[in-house]
C-alpha cells in the first residue's frame, strides 16, 4: 500500500459518505483506515474501497459540496507522530468552546464560516455582519405571525406591528373611507358613492382608490383615481393640504380627456372627430363614425351621437398667429346624418386643406343612465337651401377670385382714376398728349382699359347667369393686353 495517495481529483456531496474519484486508481493502492484530506483539512476516514473511483467514509461529509478538487489519502499510522500535538490542540479548542460558545458567546464568523453553524450543514448558520446586525448564510423561514404582532384592522397604526396583506390597501383592496377630509397617511383607501368631500367638479357618485401622503401633520397631498361612473373612468383628481386646510379638488388633464386642435391648442375632450380632406380620426372615446364627401366643403358623418351640450362643439384650424385657415360654417343633422360645411380663409365654401383638420365634439353620458339629448333634424328642403346658398357663394367667390387674379382692388381703383383723368382732359378740349400726361395712359392704353372694364362687367354677368340657372358658370376670356396694363397700375 502507498504511504500517501493523491492521483486525480475527488468530488464530495454534503450529507453523503460516498467519495467519487476522477483519474484515480484506489483499488489495491489504499484500504480502509486511510484519512482523506481536502483543502488542507481532514475530511473523514475511509471505511471501504468500493472501486478504483469510489470510496465510502465512516461518516457523512458535512461540509459544502465540492467537485474536482485535489486531495490526499494518508494511512492513519503516518499521523500517529502528530497525535500528541493534535490532542493538545483539541484540548485548547475545547477550552475555547467552554469560554465561548458554551458560555453563550460566539465568534463573529463570516459568510463562508458562520459563527453559529449546524452539525448537519456546517456552512449554514449565522454571523455578525456589523455592529447590531446579524446575517444568515442561507434562506431564513419566517413563521406566520398573528395576534398583537400584526395589524388588527385595515387602518391599525400601532407601532411595531407588521402590516397584513390588504391592510392600508397593500396587496389587496383598501379600507373604505367615509370622508376624504379625514384620511390615513400612506393608506390606499376606497372612495365609495357614500364618501363625502369628493371632487365636486366630477360627476356625482364618483368612486375609486384614494391615496393620501402627509409631509407633516398639516401638509399633505391626495390623489383620487376614478373608476365609477363610466364617464369618469380613468380621470384623476388631486388636491393639497397646507396648514390643515384642504384646497379644492383639481382635475388632472391627460391624453384621455383632452385633445389638440389643428393649431396646437389643448381642448377638453369627450368623443372627438377630426375631419381631414380624405378621412376622419377619433382620438378620444371612438364612436365608430363614417365620413363621405358630398361636395365642395360638404362632409357627411354617419353613426355619430348628438353634438356636445356644454363647452365647445366646433373647432376650425388657424395658424400660429390665430389667422383662419379653415373653419366650420355649420353642422346640422338630417335623416340621422350630420352634414358639416367648411370654408376657407376668405369665408367661401372650401374643402379642408391638405395636412389640416377641423374638429367636432360630441355628447357623452356623465351620469349612469343619463339619456342623450334630442337631436334637432332639418328637413330636405332646408338642407337643399343650405347647399344651394353655398353653391351661390362658391360661384360669387370664384368670380371675385378670377377678377382679383387679373387686377387687384388697388389696380382697379388706379385704372378708374386714370381713365377719368384722361376723359376729363379730352372733354375739356385738351389734346391727347396732355391727356396722356395727366392720366399716365397712352391712346393705346385707353383702348385696353376700356376692354378691361368691359371684361369685368362680362364676368359679373356670367356670375349672375350661373346663379340664376344653377348651371356651371362660363367665364369670358381676359382680353389681350389687360394683364400687362393692370400690372402697371
Amino acid at each position: 500500500m502507498a504511504i500517501t495517495y493523491s492521483t486525480g481529483t475527488v468530488s464530495l456531496t454534503n450529507g453523503s459518505a460516498t467519495v467519487t474519484g476522477s483519474g484515480t486508481s484506489w483499488w489495491g493502492n489504499i484500504e480502509g483506515g486511510y484519512l482523506l484530506w481536502v483543502d488542507g483539512a481532514p475530511v473523514g476516514v475511509v471505511q471501504e474501497v468500493v472501486s478504483a473511483t469510489e470510496l465510502i467514509l465512516m461518516e457523512n461529509f458535512l461540509g459544502s459540496s465540492k467537485s474536482g478538487v485535489d486531495y490526499h489519502l494518508v494511512p492513519m499510522g503516518a499521523v500517529k507522530t502528530g497525535l500528541a500535538a493534535a490532542v493538545n490542540e483539541l484540548i485548547a479548542d475545547i477550552e475555547a468552546v467552554q469560554d465561548g460558545a458554551l458560555s453563550g458567546r460566539f465568534g463573529d464568523g463570516d459568510a463562508a464560516e458562520p459563527g453559529i453553524a449546524f452539525l448537519g450543514e456546517i456552512d449554514l448558520g449565522f454571523y455578525r455582519k456589523a455592529a447590531g446586525l446579524i446575517a444568515a448564510t442561507g434562506g431564513l423561514e419566517v413563521p406566520s405571525l398573528s395576534g398583537d404582532a400584526v395589524t388588527q384592522t385595515k387602518k391599525d397604526t400601532t407601532s411595531n406591528r407588521l402590516t397584513k396583506v390588504g391592510d392600508f390597501g397593500v396587496g389587496g383592496i383598501g379600507p373604505d373611507i367615509a370622508d376624504c377630509d379625514a384620511p390615513v397617511s400612506g393608506c390606499v383607501e376606497r372612495v365609495t358613492t357614500a364618501t363625502v368631500n369628493t371632487p365636486s367638479i366630477a360627476a356625482s357618485n364618483i368612486a375609486g382608490p384614494l391615496e393620501s401622503n402627509f409631509w407633516s401633520g398639516a401638509v399633505a397631498v391626495q390623489t383620487l383615481s376614478a373608476f365609477f361612473p363610466a364617464s369618469e373612468a380613468g380621470n384623476k383628481y388631486h388636491r393639497t393640504q397646507d396648514g390643515g386646510v384642504w384646497e379644492a379638488w383639481r382635475m388632472t388633464w391627460d391624453t384621455g380627456n383632452t385633445t389638440v386642435d389643428g393649431s396646437g391648442f389643448i381642448l377638453e375632450a369627450s368623443p372627438i372627430i377630426r375631419i381631414y380632406p380624405d378621412r376622419i380620426e377619433e382620438p378620444n372615446a371612438p364612436v365608430g363614425a363614417q365620413m363621405t364627401r358630398a361636395g365642395l366643403g360638404h362632409y357627411v358623418l354617419s353613426n355619430v351621437p348628438p353634438l356636445a351640450v356644454k363647452g365647445w362643439q366646433k373647432r376650425g384650424a388657424t395658424d400660429v398667429n390665430g389667422a383662419k385657415i379653415c373653419g366650420i360654417d355649420d353642422a346640422v343633422f338630417h335623416a340621422g346624418d350630420l352634414h358639416v360645411f367648411t370654408s376657407g380663409a376668405d369665408g367661401a365654401p372650401a374643402d379642408v386643406p391638405a395636412d389640416c383638420f377641423v374638429m367636432l365634439r360630441f355628447w357623452e353620458a356623465k351620469e349612469e343612465g343619463e339619456t342623450a339629448p334630442d337631436i334637432s333634424q332639418i328637413d330636405a328642403a332646408t338642407l337643399n337651401a343650405i347647399v344651394s346658398e353655398r353653391g351661390v357663394n362658391t360661384i360669387k367667390a370664384e368670380c371675385g377670385a378670377r377678377i382679383l387674379a387679373v387686377a387687384s382692388e388697388q389696380a382697379q381703383a388706379n385704372l378708374a382714376q386714370s381713365m377719368v383723368a384722361y376723359t376729363t382732359e379730352v372733354l375739356r378740349g385738351g389734346n391727347e398728349g396732355e391727356a396722356e400726361t395727366l392720366s399716365g395712359l397712352t391712346n393705346g392704353d385707353f383702348a385696353v382699359a376700356k376692354a378691361a372694364v368691359s371684361w369685368r362687367k362680362d364676368m359679373v354677368d356670367a356670375c349672375r347667369a350661373a346663379v340664376a340657372s344653377g348651371d356651371d358658370p362660363v367665364w369670358p376670356d381676359v382680353p389681350e393686353g389687360v394683364v400687362e396694363l393692370m400690372d402697371r397700375m
